[in-house]
């Protein structure tokens, strides 16, 4: 009997580190296309994303956040500046 053998399509936990970084890339109207191409050909090529989404929906101050003896006037408005400064992320 012929033992098993696994070919895996991608390298899922990889532990091989390599010295290849991106440096941040400023993009404006007249490189977009290119950029986005760029873009897609390096998503299609990885094997891990990390997307940081840090300050999307993130509160500005301590005070901006909605407690628990907020009024519901004041709670409801904290939460339309808080939707008003959303940044979106949108993958497809």
């Amino acid at each position: 009997m012929e033992p098993w053998i696994f070919l895996p399509l991608k390298r899922y936990m990889c532990t091989i580190n390599t010295s290849k970084s991106w440096g941040v890339k400023q993009v404006t109207r007249s490189n977009l296309g290119p950029a986005v191409e760029l873009l897609k050909e390096q998503i299609q090529n990885a094997d891990f994303i990390a997307v940081s989404v840090q300050c999307t929906g993130s509160h500005g101050a301590p005070w901006q956040r909605i407690l628990g003896f907020d009024s519901s006037e004041c709670a409801y408005y904290k939460a339309k500046d808080r939707a008003e400064r959303f940044q979106l992320l949108h993958f497809t």
